[in-house]
C-alpha cells in the first residue's frame, strides 16, 4: 500500500522540461479483454484507428525535438495488438527515425508474425498486462482472457528474446482479488528470465468502481501536491486529441488537437496551464477535483539478477 513517505517522494522528481517524458499513442481504441479494473468497454466516444499521417506527425516531432529519453508509448484505451498494419506501419517508421517505442499489451494476440515484428522493428521494451498466477483468478482479472495461451505466448517472446530484443516485463495490478497471487507470480516469471512490475491500481478517474486493493484515500483539502500524470505524459487518443490523463477517458476536457497543433504547443501550452495549476493546489480543472489517481504511488520493479528486493523505476532504469 502507497503511503504518506512514497508520495512525498513521488513529488520531488516531478520535473518540468520543454517536452514530455512519455508520449502515450492511442495507436486504436478497442480492446480484446474486459478486465475488471479498466473502464475501457464504456467508452463513450467514438472508437477507431489512428492515421498514418498523425502517427507519422507524433514520431516525426518525438525524433527532431525530443530528448533521447522520452519514451513513445502505443497505450492508452486499447490493445496495441489490435491495431495490427497500423501498429507495424508506427514501429517500422519509428525505428527508420530512431525513435525508442515501449509497448504495453495483455499478450493474447502475441502471436509469432508479432514476435518477428516487435523484435524486427527494435521495441525497446515490452510490459505484459497479467495481474493473475492462476486461470481461476485470471479470468476474474482479464476477463475473456486466455490464461495458458497467454502464458504460452510470453514464454515465445521470452525464448525469441534469448539472444537480444525488448524487456520483458511482467506486469501485476493488484485489485484485491488477485494479492494472494503475487508472489507465485513474481516467482515464476522472474525464473524465466522477465522482470516483473507491481503497482497499485488506478481508479481511472472513478475510484468507486475500483475492486478491493487497498489505497490512500487522502481528502481533497489535505492533498499536498500535483498529479504525476501531468508531469510525466502527454496523451494522444487515436484521433488527434489530447486529454490530459487516462482519467478523462472520454476526453470531456481536451487539451489540445495534434491534428492542428504539435505535441510541444499543447504541452507548453494548455498542458502547462493546468500543471501551473495543480503547483498552486489548485484543482478544479476538470476531472481532478475528485480523482485519487495522484495517490497511486510509485510502482516497485523485481529484477531476475537481484530477486530479493524491489526498486522503484527511477532506482534501476528498465
Amino acid at each position: 500500500m502507497t503511503d504518506i513517505l512514497e508520495l512525498r517522494r513521488v513529488a520531488e522528481t516531478l520535473k518540468e522540461g520543454p517536452f514530455p517524458p512519455q508520449v502515450i499513442v492511442e495507436t486504436v481504441s478497442r480492446c480484446n479483454l474486459d478486465c475488471a479494473m479498466c473502464p475501457q468497454s464504456a467508452l463513450s466516444r467514438p472508437r477507431g484507428v489512428m492515421s498514418l499521417e498523425l502517427v507519422r506527425k507524433i514520431v516525426d516531432e518525438v525524433a527532431d525535438y525530443a530528448p533521447p529519453s522520452t519514451k513513445v508509448w502505443p497505450a492508452v484505451m486499447g490493445e496495441p495488438l489490435m491495431a495490427r498494419e497500423r501498429l507495424w506501419d508506427m514501429l517500422s517508421y519509428a525505428q527508420e527515425r530512431g525513435v525508442a517505442i515501449h509497448m504495453n499489451s495483455n499478450a493474447n494476440l502475441l502471436d509469432a508474425e508479432a514476435i518477428e515484428r516487435i523484435l524486427a522493428y527494435g521495441v525497446r521494451e515490452f510490459i505484459v498486462g497479467m495481474d493473475a498466477d492462476s486461470a481461476e483468478t485470471y479470468v476474474k482479472v482479464r476477463r475473456k482472457g486466455d490464461f495458458e495461451k497467454t502464458v504460452a505466448n510470453v514464454e515465445a517472446l521470452l525464448a525469441a528474446c534469448d539472444k537480444g530484443g525488448p524487456k520483458v516485463v511482467m506486469q501485476f495490478i493488484d485489485v484485491g482479488i488477485n494479492a494472494h497471487e503475487l508472489e507465485p507470480f513474481k516467482n515464476r516469471w522472474l525464473s524465466k528470465g522477465a522482470i516483473v512490475k507491481t503497482r497499485v491500481a488506478q481508479g481511472w478517474g472513478h475510484w468507486d468502481h475500483l475492486l478491493a486493493a487497498e489505497h490512500l484515500d487522502i481528502p481533497l483539502a489535505e492533498r499536498f501536491m500535483p498529479c504525476p500524470w501531468l508531469f510525466r505524459n502527454l496523451v494522444v487518443l487515436w484521433d488527434g486529441r489530447v486529454t490530459q490523463c487516462d482519467g478523462d477517458m472520454d476526453c470531456k476536457y481536451p487539451a489540445g488537437d495534434i491534428n492542428r497543433q504539435t505535441l510541444r504547443e499543447v504541452w507548453l501550452g494548455e498542458l502547462k496551464r493546468r500543471r501551473d495549476r495543480q503547483k498552486m493546489l489548485n484543482f478544479t480543472d476538470g476531472p481532478c477535483h475528485d480523482c485519487r489517481d495522484w495517490q497511486v504511488g510509485l510502482s516497485k520493479f523485481w529484477y531476475p539478477d537481484d530477486p530479493d528486493r524491489f526498486y522503484a523505476v527511477d532506482e534501476r532504469k528498465v
